[in-house]
């Protein structure tokens, strides 16, 4: 795995800030051309259900400005992982044992139990996901997007400390890997083909929080 380590200057005072934002990036190895056409095949049954809905209890796309009429705004109705075809149960495989190896290059332990919320984003000629973040509690973890298919896009990382941009473009069968809490956004999609990208939101198996917090959609990991 591949780690972008986004670091702070040596800090001159005891109260000056310190960092290192880790993002990993990896590649995944399967039948993406069979994937591309799980996704669209699901994308009418997708835009049956309805939109999630904020913590006001409206309708949202988690503001990522594809609008109420896309499959990203029904991220906590439906899971990939629930589709259980030989790709997508692969792709489950292949998220954990990334997030096992993204937390060996950090320095840091898997949880031996998980839960991912995951769905998919299929975006058309002219769209692009505006500058939001998936979990800035004091309970968010880990996000994550695999690359299904796109054409000339790049997703942009705002390290929230300094403002600084970290542009990755986008490819084919890879996966990227991030603290929930870090911006991002993407670059505009300008390609008659849809951008079709699989995201997730992973979670520790903390009690405490499969009582307060409705786990909507959520599978173990």
């Amino acid at each position: 795995m591949r780690i972008h380590h986004s670091y702070s200057d040596p800090p001159q005072t005891p109260y000056a800030p310190t960092w290192d934002l880790q993002i990993g990036y990896s590649s995944i190895p399967l039948r993406i051309e069979r994937l591309v056409s799980i996704c669209l095949d699901k994308e009418k049954e997708i835009l049956k259900l309805p939109p999630a809905v904020d913590f006001d209890n409206k309708p949202t796309d988690g503001q990522t400005g594809l609008g109420l009429n896309s499959t990203t705004s029904r991220f906590s109705r439906y899971n990939v992982f629930d589709w259980d075809t030989t790709e997508t149960n692969l792709l489950k495989k292949y998220v954990r044992k990334n997030i096992e190896q993204y937390n060996k290059d950090n320095g840091n332990k898997t949880p031996q139990y998980l839960w991912v919320r995951c769905w998919v984003n299929i975006m058309r000629f002219g769209q692009k996901i505006k500058k939001h973040t998936h979990n800035s509690d004091s309970d968010c973890y880990l996000s994550s997007h695999f690359t299904v298919q796109c054409s000339n896009t790049a997703t942009c990382y705002i390290n929230p400390m300094n403002m600084q941009m970290i542009e990755e473009e986008n490819k084919v069968g890879q996966i990227s890997i991030f603290p929930s809490y870090i911006p991002h956004y993407t670059t505009r999609h300008l390609s008659f083909k849809p951008r079709i990208t699989i995201a997730m939101d992973i979670l520790t198996d903390n009690r405490n929080l499969l009582v307060t917090k409705p786990f909507q959609n959520f599978v173990r990991l």
